[in-house]
């Protein structure tokens, strides 16, 4: 969270100073429809929370949020009230944050990203890399990616970039990064003709899948549509357990192919193309709006693009 010891004259409400922090808080809760969940992104006690939003519930003489199942619903005045700040806060705390003298060579910023840990593995070492040789003293945060939840995070400026296989709802802007396939990882001892994996095989044996949120969905709705829907006995959180299930277990699992292309397929394991044309996903670059972000966001989202730029084959 921003902390900064300002007001903001404004022609809303009674026109007197208008606390940031106050107004923060208000946006976060917005997002999130709780005020529990307010605070935890916040990084603030519930009733902090709840303190800052008596105070504008009196400036603007409405209840702003109501109780609505396990969380708030916005009235009609915070949702004019949300389209009025929203955007123009974000950037104010970008500037306030230091972004506009930013200087890589000589930033000692904390920059976030959130990642798979597939992303992990093959990404973040070039962006590691391209990172320290441009800004030695900078710091980075890798987050784990829950689709469910970056859209929100990025627009709060709580994390500056994610990598995601899917659209995400509430992240600014999806940029194309490179295009994955998907195909099937499968025990070694599977007889494949071909690098294609069996119908019969595909079939009968079970299967393993990392939960939705990470936003690989691709080979599972692409089955379905070819008649041999995946029904998963396990769901993980996280590609690191499938192997392991594969090699020793003699299940299968849906993985990016080109990115497990980066790296031996791990022992006891290979990776086969599914019965049915193999699906595609573009793995997007994940932001806030472009206009919201300051020159370090922007810098940043460049080292990310540039570490993870394909390699023209020779």
């Amino acid at each position: 969270m921003l902390i900064v010891d300002m007001t903001m004259t404004n022609d809303l409400g009674s026109g007197r100073g208008m606390d940031l922090n106050q107004l923060q808080t208000f946006v976060t809760i917005y997002r999130h429809r709780s005020i529990t969940a307010a605070a935890q992104a916040l990084n603030l006690s519930q009733p902090a929370v709840s303190h800052a939003l008596n105070r504008l519930r009196r400036r603007f003489a409405d209840p702003l949020f109501v109780r609505s199942g396990s969380g708030v619903r916005p009235t009609t005045v915070a949702t004019a009230l949300f389209d009025a700040i929203a955007q123009p806060l974000q950037q104010i705390a970008r500037e306030l944050a230091g972004a506009v003298d930013f200087t890589p060579a000589t930033s000692t910023q904390r920059f976030r990203i959130a990642l798979t840990d597939l992303g992990e593995t093959t990404l973040l070492p070039a962006i590691v890399r391209l990172f320290a040789i441009e800004a030695p003293g900078a710091r980075l945060d890798v987050l784990p990616l829950d689709t469910e939840r970056i859209g929100a995070a990025l627009a709060e400026g709580a994390v500056d970039a994610a990598v995601a296989s899917t659209h995400v709802r509430g992240a600014g802007r999806h940029e194309t990064l490179f295009t994955d396939r998907y195909g099937c990882l499968a025990p070694a001892s599977l007889a494949a003709p071909g690098g294609r994996i069996e119908e019969e095989a595909f079939r009968s044996m079970p299967w393993a899948a990392v939960a939705a949120n990470t936003g690989h969905t691709m080979m599972a709705r692409a089955a379905e549509a070819a008649g041999m829907a995946i029904a998963p006995r396990v769901t993980v959180r996280s590609f690191s357990a499938l192997p392991t299930l594969v090699a020793d277990q003699g299940f299968l699992a849906a993985v990016p192919s080109d990115a497990f292309a980066h790296t031996p397929p791990p022992a006891g394991t290979q990776v086969l193309d599914p019965p049915y044309p193999a699906p595609t996903a573009d793995v997007m670059l994940l932001s806030a709006r472009p206009q919201t972000l300051g020159p370090a966001q922007r810098w940043f989202l460049d080292i990310v693009r540039r570490a993870t730029r394909p390699v023209p084959p020779e």
